[in-house]
C-alpha cells in the first residue's frame, strides 16, 4: 500500500512515541532557552567582573547570536544531508560545555570566543529540534506539539531565572556551571531514531521498522511512498517561483520578533532601572515575573493554533505584543510597566509558539531543515543587532523610542503576514 509520509506518521507512529519526541525536545529546547536568557540576568555583574561599557558588554551578547547565525544557518543543511539526531547530539554538546566554560575567568577574548562556539550550538540545536518534533507528529497534533515545544523555552527561562535569583545572586559563575546538569539530556536525545521523512528519503526504511518492534507495532515491508524526489539543493528550495514570497515574508516574521525579545530581554534590568529608577535587584525581579508570564502564553497559543488555525493566532499574538511594547515604552510606574509587560510577554510567547507551528508547514521535507536553519539565522541576526540598539539608544536617553521602534516592526510584520501567508491547520508537509 502506497502512503505519504503525513499518512504513515498518522497510522503508525503511536500518539505514546510522538509525546516521548516532544518530551525528548522540550528538554534541548529549554536548554537553550536557559543558555540564551542566562545573559540577561548576569550581563551587568559581568560587565562589572571585567570592567566593561555597555558597548562591549553588547558584545557578549551579541557573539553568542553570532555563533546562533552560523550554527542556524549550518545545521538545517546538516540535518538534511546527515539526520536530525546526529546534529541534534553534536550541537547540544557544543551548547552545555561552551555555556559551562563561560564561568570561567578568562580574558575578554576568550570569553567572546566561548560565547560564540555557545551559540553555534544553541542556533544549530533549535531548527534541527523542531524538524524532529515536526516530522514526527502526525498533522492532527503537529501545531500543538509545534507550542508546546516552544513552550519549553519558558521553562528553561524560568529554571535559570530561579538559579539567577537564588545560588546565582551570590555569584554568577554558578549559573554558567549548572549547565553541566544537562549533559544528562544527551541521554534521551540518544535513544530516539531518525524521523520517518529522513529514513524514508535516505531509504534506511529498515532501521525505523526495527526502532518501532520496541513498541510493538508491526510495519508491513511492502509500504511504499510518495515523496519529492527532487535532487536540487535544499536551501535554493526556498526561492522557487512558489516559495520565494512566502520565505521573505517568513525571514522577517523571524527577524523582527526576535529583534523586538532580545532587544527587550537582553538589556531588561538595566532598562527598568532608566525608566523607573528602581535598583538592578529589583530589576532582576521584573525580569524574573517577566519570564514566568511567558507559559499562559505558550499554552494559549497551542490551543488557538488549532481552534483558530496558525494564522489567525500568529496575526492577533503579533498585533497584541506591538500595543503592549508601545504602552510599556511610555510607561514610568513600576505597577504600569509590570502590567504592561507582563501582557506583552504573554502575547510575544503566544507569537513564538505560533510562528514555530507555522513555519515548519510552509515548506515541504526535502528543505524543511533548511528553511528552518534560515529562519533561525534570521531571528541571530536580529539578537546580534539588538544589544547594540537598546544600549546605544538608551545611552542617549531614547529608550521610550527604541521600544516603541519594536512596536512598529511587528504591526509592519503582522501586516506583511496577513496578505501573504495562508493558512497550513491539518495540512500534509509531505
Amino acid at each position: 500500500m502506497e502512503y505519504t509520509i503525513d499518512e504513515f506518521v498518522e497510522k503508525f507512529v503511536p500518539y505514546k512515541i510522538q509525546r516521548t519526541i516532544l518530551l525528548t525536545g522540550g528538554l534541548a529546547w529549554g536548554t537553550v532557552a536557559a543558555g540564551v536568557m542566562v545573559i540577561g540576568f548576569t550581563l551587568p555583574s559581568i560587565v562589572k567582573t571585567y570592567s566593561l561599557s555597555m558597548y562591549m558588554g553588547s558584545w557578549i551578547a551579541s557573539s553568542t547570536f553570532i555563533g546562533m547565525l552560523v550554527g542556524a544557518f549550518l545545521s538545517g543543511y546538516m540535518a538534511d544531508v546527515w539526520g536530525r539526531k546526529k546534529i541534534a547530539i553534536f550541537t547540544l554538546l557544543l551548547t552545555v560545555i561552551f555555556t559551562s566554560l563561560t564561568a570561567i575567568d578568562v580574558n575578554y577574548s576568550t570569553l567572546i570566543l566561548f560565547r560564540i562556539l555557545a551559540g553555534f550550538g544553541m542556533g544549530g540545536l533549535l531548527p534541527v529540534v523542531n524538524a524532529i518534533v515536526a516530522e514526527f507528529t502526525s498533522s492532527k497534533k503537529r501545531g500543538k506539539y509545534l507550542v508546546l515545544l516552544e513552550s519549553s523555552w519558558a521553562f528553561g527561562s524560568i529554571a535559570i531565572g530561579i538559579m539567577a535569583v537564588t545560588a546565582g545572586n551570590l555569584d554568577w559563575h554558578i549559573d554558567y556551571f549548572s549547565f553541566l546538569l544537562t549533559l544528562l539530556f544527551l541521554i534521551p536525545l540518544s535513544t530516539i531514531p531518525e524521523t520517518p521523512r529522513y529514513m524514508v528519503q535516505k531509504k534506511k526504511f529498515r532501521s525505523l521498522q526495527k526502532f518501532f518492534r520496541r513498541f510493538s507495532v508491526e510495519i508491513p515491508s511492502d509500504i511504499t511512498f510518495r515523496v519529492d524526489k527532487s535532487k536540487h539543493i535544499p536551501f535554493l528550495g526556498l526561492f522557487e517561483s512558489q516559495y520565494i514570497s512566502t520565505t521573505f515574508m517568513i525571514w522577517f516574521l523571524w527577524f523582527s520578533l526576535s529583534f523586538s525579545y532580545y532587544g527587550f530581554f537582553i538589556w531588561m534590568p538595566k532598562m527598568i532601572n532608566k525608566m523607573a529608577g528602581t535598583s538592578l535587584t529589583s530589576s532582576f525581579f521584573f525580569l524574573f515575573v517577566m519570564m514566568i508570564a511567558q507559559l499562559p502564553g505558550y499554552f494559549t497559543g497551542a490551543y488557538l493554533v488549532e481552534k483558530l488555525g496558525r494564522k489567525k493566532t500568529l496575526f492577533y499574538s503579533l498585533i497584541g505584543t506591538a500595543i503592549f511594547s508601545i504602552l510599556f515604552a511610555f510607561s514610568r510606574s513600576n505597577i504600569w510597566l509590570l502590567i504592561y509587560g507582563i501582557t506583552m510577554t504573554f502575547f510575544c510567547m503566544s507569537a513564538w509558539g505560533s510562528l514555530y507551528a507555522y513555519t515548519p508547514e510552509l515548506y515541504p521535507t526535502r528543505f524543511r531543515g533548511s528553511a528552518n536553519g534560515s529562519s533561525g539565522a534570521m531571528a541571530r541576526i536580529a539578537g546580534m543587532l539588538a544589544p547594540f540598539y537598546i544600549a546605544q539608544m538608551m545611552e542617549i536617553g531614547l529608550t521610550s523610542t527604541a521600544i516603541s521602534g519594536f512596536g512598529i516592526m511587528l504591526l509592519i510584520s503582522a501586516l506583511w503576514m496577513f496578505f501573504v501567508g495562508h493558512e497550513t491547520s491539518g495540512t500534509q508537509i509531505g
